[in-house]
């Protein structure tokens, strides 16, 4: 324990009286250290002096201009307004007042700022309205807020509510720990409306001794809107939206030349109502003497670097004044104990606190989201911490930060509070060292990483926190709840990619979509050129939709990193293309909904299709002069519908599982080149060729129709399938071809391990030149099947005859019911 005595100089022996015992009558407030403050000195003749009443509490004068007198030409000046600051029932916001009415910087002091705002939260009200605030704006145009470096602590007392009179913090609705520079005078009794159900209760630091009538005549005052809109009596202050929407003016006419369209004035000085000069006075000393003061320092708590209590702070005393040090590079919690003795020798004693600690918060330099958040963005962001206790903090803290969904007001807690399990963790950047200095600040240059994940819905609002928590035992912060601060915006996550607007949060260009799928792959969604794409996740299947791009945009999905890298493991459900794309490069997606393209593309690239499954193709704007070409792997259970000519339809398989025939129609086909088998009915309704159909397996369960020629057949096999080229069934006749068209060759190749490659089917054309034929059964057919033609150039079946140059009505190569037939 440090113990310091001092005493005055001898006293004069005074007549011999009984005196009264010495007693302390006016306590010493605790002290809780605000930022950058150095030392203190304390009057210590108020503690045995009877006359001294008002707790040693600080007194400001603000003389404003507000008009006493409006009838009479000119401002006429008003009494001032008489503060009682309660420093010992809110210390930090009382130290924060004042660093505010001192300041040297003249854009950061209080004189020339206005009372920008007068509200009434509805409650019956004889002064007019409900609080009358200031402390914000300095009047120019356009409007500047003063230098907030810091948030101050919510001290917040139902002990002291907001009662008609008191002075107290103004806030933010993001949290209880968000006043800076403003306050606000209370004109009526807002006890419940203001109170710790209210975004933890604003705190009262203060009370209005004389000048009340000034107050209540600011708060009758008519109120205007200058917050940025136009027309009528809201002409912009500056781009300070919001904060101008009820400006009380004095002796201002809104409509000059009589014209209610015509923008407002703006106000002159003389309008608004400003603060013109401020005082501060101490507290009236005591006028007890002959009293010998000693002082006695205990520790209470300290960090690793404090063993005695002079290591926290340093005390003299001179007359009847104390004087404390605080020393630097240390933080703790120190026991004053004052005794002072009288020339009769009574004694009495007071201890008081000095908390001496840091308390962290953190902040933003800069906005490291522009308004939009993507899964998978990496944004560097100036983590600022700032330690706005007294106390030095040095030692390793841990920073976290989250994105903390928020409800379309933007005000909800959840979105200034963190809530794990809820809030999406963008950062964790354990055991950085720091080294602040009450009042001061440290910056961290971090990466963000938003989770590679999609969220269920896009569009929600988010507001970035920071927790900075001590991670030992060397940083006893004084505070524990204001560890979470955020940035000044809200933000929007979007299932999106591409280039786009989203209104009020900003333009993306070229944004590209990362997310994680449940088996780890990581995905990658893109859009050259304009346009963009929105996927909407409903917790296990991505549906993607494309609106405005450009007719050369490009779409493209990949795996960029997993288990699956280069293989078929993007699953999506729908895709919508609301216009033309170029192309659509999938070749890793597998698809199991419906792909529609109301404009058409020029290229469609994906992996599986497993449906059941609809792909419907608009009419392609026949300027851009392209036909769609789909490439894929396997593809089951799936349709298409289209409006456009087809040039290409290109896949490993094409094969029905679930019973229900699957169908391709189209004006024409250009080519469909299928390894595998192909189970789908083809339709095809115009006169324009198909050039080559080429069925690596069976063309099996299904017909193909066609009004035009057919230039070239290869298929494996097959089976219980009909090729209708200028009809719709078998005909019987020439007369049953209602078109004349032809295929110039027809070719049934055998499928390798099968023991048939022509089952039951049937191939008609008014003409067909050659005719090869592989692995007939002649069996497996209830009724006649085989080729129809009014002519054929050649026929050459394997194991029976071959025919050249047949016209004339015949039936040939009779085998069971099978036959090739001339009508």
């Amino acid at each position: 324990m440090f113990k310091l005595r001092l005493s005055h100089a001898p006293i004069e022996p005074l007549e011999a009286r009984i005196a009264p015992a010495l007693a302390v009558l006016n306590p010493l407030a605790d002290l809780i250290v605000g930022p950058g403050k150095t030392g203190a000195d304390i009057d210590l003749s108020r503690l045995f002096d009877p006359l001294v009443t008002d707790n040693g509490h600080t007194i400001v004068t603000l003389q404003t201009n507000f008009d006493g007198d409006p009838n009479t030409p000119g401002v006429q000046a008003s009494s001032p307004i008489v503060i009682e600051l309660f420093d010992d029932i809110a210390p930090l916001s009382v130290q924060n007042f004042i660093s505010y009415l001192t300041s040297s910087d003249p854009k950061a002091n209080y004189t020339g700022t206005i009372f920008h705002r007068i509200f009434d939260f509805g409650a019956t009200s004889e002064s007019g309205r409900d609080i009358i605030q200031g402390g914000g704006f300095n009047y120019q145009t356009p409007a500047t807020h003063i230098p907030t470096p810091f948030e101050v602590h919510n001290e917040y007392s139902e002990a002291y509510p907001n009662v008609r009179g008191t002075i107290a913090m103004a806030k933010t609705g993001l949290g209880p720990n968000t006043g800076t520079s403003e306050w606000f005078i209370n004109t009526t009794d807002n006890t419940n409306i203001l109170g710790g159900n209210n975004n933890g209760g604003f705190a009262v630091f203060g009370r209005v001794l004389q000048g009340l009538e000034v107050a209540d005549g600011i708060a009758k005052l008519q109120t205007y809107n200058f917050s940025g809109s136009t027309g009528g009596t809201a002409a912009p202050l500056g781009s300070l939206n919001g904060a101008f929407t009820d400006l009380p003016l004095q002796n201002y006419n809104a409509d000059p030349d009589s014209n209610p369209n015509t923008p407002a004035p703006l106000p002159s000085l003389d309008n608004v109502v400003r603060l013109t000069s401020l005082s501060k006075a101490a507290p009236p000393s005591g006028k007890i003497t002959g009293v010998t003061y000693t002082v006695d320092l205990a520790v209470d708590i300290f960090d690793t670097s404090t063993q005695y209590a002079s290591d926290l702070v340093g005390a003299t005393i001179t007359g009847s004044t104390l004087h404390l040090n605080y020393k630097a590079h240390a933080a703790g919690v120190v026991r004053v104990t004052v005794h002072g003795t009288d020339a009769s020798s009574s004694s009495a004693a007071d201890t008081f606190v000095v908390n001496l600690q840091p308390n962290l918060v953190a902040s933003f330099a800069g906005d490291p989201f522009d308004g939009i958040v993507i899964g998978g963005d990496t944004k560097t962001a100036n983590l600022i911490i700032g330690n706005t206790g007294g106390g030095w903090a040095v030692g390793n803290v841990n920073v976290k930060v989250y994105l903390s969904k928020v409800e379309a007001n933007g005000v909800d807690t959840s979105g200034v509070l963190v809530e794990p399990g809820h809030d999406i963790l963008i950062g964790d950047f354990a055991n950085q060292s720091i080294d602040v200095a009450g009042g001061s600040t440290t910056t961290l240059v971090k990466n963000l990483q938003i989770p590679k994940q999609l969220v269920t819905t896009a569009g929600e609002n988010y507001r970035v926190l920071v927790q900075v928590t001590p991670s030992d035992s060397v940083i006893n912060e004084r505070f524990s709840d204001d560890n979470v601060s955020f940035d000044s915006k809200v933000h929007v996550w979007e299932n999106r990619f591409g280039t786009f607007t989203i209104g009020g949060f900003g333009t993306r260009t070229d944004a590209k979509l990362v997310y994680q799928e449940a088996d780890g792959d990581v995905v990658q969604f893109s859009i050259t050129k304009e346009g963009n794409g929105l996927l909407n996740f409903d917790g296990s299947l991505v549906d993607v939709a494309v609106v405005s791009p450009r007719p050369a945009s490009v779409l493209t999905a990949s795996i960029i990193s997993g288990a699956n890298l280069g293989g078929h493991d993007i699953d999506l459900r729908n895709i919508e293309l609301l216009q033309y794309v170029q192309k659509v490069q999938m070749p890793q997606a597998n698809l199991t909904g419906v792909f529609g393209a109301a404009d058409g593309f020029g290229e469609l690239t994906m992996a599986n299709l497993t449906g059941p499954g609809l792909i419907t193709i608009g009419k392609v704007p026949s300027v851009l002069g392209v036909n769609p070409t789909m490439t894929f792997k396997s593809v089951s259970d799936f349709s298409v519908e289209s409006l456009s000519r087809i040039r290409l339809i290109r896949a490993d398989q094409w094969i029905e599982t679930d019973g229900t025939t699957n169908h391709i129609t189209a004006p024409s086909i250009g080519n469909i080149a299928i390894r595998g088998n192909l189970e789908a009915n083809i339709g095809m309704t115009t006169s324009e060729a198909l050039g080559v159909f080429y069925v690596g397996g069976f063309f099996r369960n299904a017909t193909l129709t066609t009004r035009a020629d057919v230039n070239s057949v290869s298929v494996g096999g097959l089976d219980h399938a009909n090729f209708f080229v200028g009809t719709k069934a078998r005909p019987a006749s020439t007369n049953d071809f209602a078109q004349i068209h032809s295929i110039n060759s027809f070719i049934i190749a055998g499928v390798p391990g099968a023991a048939h490659s022509f089952i039951a089917s049937n191939v008609t054309a008014a003409h067909i030149g050659s005719i090869v034929v592989r692995g007939l059964d002649p069996l497996d057919s209830p009724s006649k099947f085989g080729f129809v033609a009014d002519a054929v150039r050649s026929y050459n079946r394997g194991g029976g005859p071959s025919f050249a140059r047949l016209g004339d009505p015949q039936r040939l190569d009779l085998t069971g019911r099978y036959s090739l037939t001339i009508v």
